[in-house]
């Protein structure tokens, strides 16, 4: 009964992630399909309603982008919460990527910028703020308070100089670009990529697609707005590929299938099981040395025992 229930559960999570892949290529082929349908419609009545359909589906995706970049980051915060540890988790990338999403929040709606675009960058502070937190909490380092000012100063700037909003909206394509480089060093260093959740990576990659499609239809405010969707979808992929090399295959597909990671438990048993045959090897180490002890003194014993009995033994022939 318990292996058909947790069958039927990771087929439901195999139909979940199927239906989700599916819908983000669905909004592609459509856009291809309609895009290619476009000469052959001569009527007007035809094309407003092309174009509405569009709009409405270019909409759909923005939100859906948001939707995906909103909650991206909760199956890494709670494998950070389960394993009291940011261990394979670069703090350095999560500032850099703190500083990309102030500004790009701040000045996306400065410029006014799509809801979705605004909402994607606010949420991402959010969501960037509780890491900072978190390596407080588990490094018992302070200092990574001071990093809750950072979305003052774009909001400070944009508001006094709001000339400098078109060569700030750089940064945060730049601190995508930038603040993976740490984690990949991280990765690389640790040889394994268990501190990183997938499960965020995954959102990461249809967050990036869906994204990619809105603004197919629409036409961004910025170049660089466009690059971020690009850029998360890449960043996702390269550490599919540090998965596979570092991980194996199991660790990729496997991961696909939980939409929340657990804390690796291997490292865990591996430790435990060293530290008791350590502790096994001390103890059976002292009762042999107890054991000897209590020979060797036995023997001393009846040594001392004969000597002194063996002149009481031969006393009458003195």
């Amino acid at each position: 009964m318990k292996s058909f229930l947790q069958g039927l559960v990771n087929s439901l999570r195999v139909k979940v992630f199927i239906i989700v892949l599916g819908f983000c290529f669905v909004l592609l082929l459509i856009t291809t399909l309609v895009t290619s349908s476009s000469s052959e419609i001569t009527t007007t009545d035809n094309n407003e309603v092309q174009a509405s359909i569009q709009t409405t589906l270019a909409t759909f995706a923005g939100y859906l982008a948001t939707l995906f970049f909103t909650v991206q980051y909760i199956p890494q915060a709670w494998l950070n919460y389960k394993r009291r540890s940011v261990k394979g988790f670069s703090s350095i990338g999560i500032i850099i990527k703190l500083i990309g999403s102030s500004y790009l929040g701040v000045n996306s709606f400065l410029m006014g910028e799509a809801l979705s675009v605004v909402l994607y960058g606010a949420f991402n502070i959010l969501q960037h703020l509780i890491f900072i937190f978190q390596f407080t909490l588990f490094t018992n380092q302070r200092m990574y308070l001071l990093c809750i000012l950072i979305p003052i100063i774009p909001l400070f700037c944009g508001h006094y100089y709001p000339e400098s909003i078109q060569y700030s909206n750089l940064i945060k394509p730049l601190s995508q670009i930038t603040s993976h480089i740490p984690q990949l060093i991280v990765t690389w260093q640790a040889q394994s990529t268990e501190g990183v959740s997938l499960a965020s990576q995954h959102l990461n990659l249809f967050g990036g697609i869906a994204g990619i499609y809105m603004y197919s239809i629409f036409t961004p405010k910025s170049f660089f707005t466009r690059l971020v969707y690009w850029n998360s979808m890449l960043q996702a992929i390269s550490l599919y590929v540090l998965a596979v090399y570092f991980d194996g295959w199991s660790r990729l597909y496997y991961s696909f299938f939980s939409f929340i990671d657990k804390p690796s438990t291997i490292t865990n048993n591996d430790e435990s099981n060293k530290k008791l045959q350590l502790s096994g090897q001390v103890i059976v180490g002292g009762v042999n040395d107890s054991l000897n002890n209590s020979l060797n003194n036995t023997t001393t014993a009846r040594i001392i025992n004969n000597d002194l009995e063996a002149p009481n033994g031969n006393g009458n022939g003195e």
